[in-house]
């Protein structure tokens, strides 16, 4: 899964993949950013590198006064 997102001005960011629980199953990205369009790509594995299990997922990007979550599903 290739998540993509962009930024109007340079800032400190974590994108983080949460499950249904609140459980933080994996820090895709973390740190400094300059401004436009960013991608990163999920392979549906937690921290472990074990594949995740069928069910619903929450990405969350959050730097400075931004805050974004999307819902995702993986399906096995």
């Amino acid at each position: 899964m290739t998540i993509f997102f962009t930024l109007e001005k340079p800032m400190v960011i974590d994108l983080k993949i949460y499950d249904l629980t609140g459980r933080i199953i994996r820090v895709l990205d973390s740190g400094e950013k300059i401004s436009g369009t960013h991608q990163v790509i999920w392979d549906s594995r937690d921290a472990n590198s074990k594949k995740v299990p069928s069910g619903v997922y929450f990405i969350r990007l959050k730097g400075g006064n931004l805050k974004r979550v999307a819902r995702c599903i993986v399906l096995r």
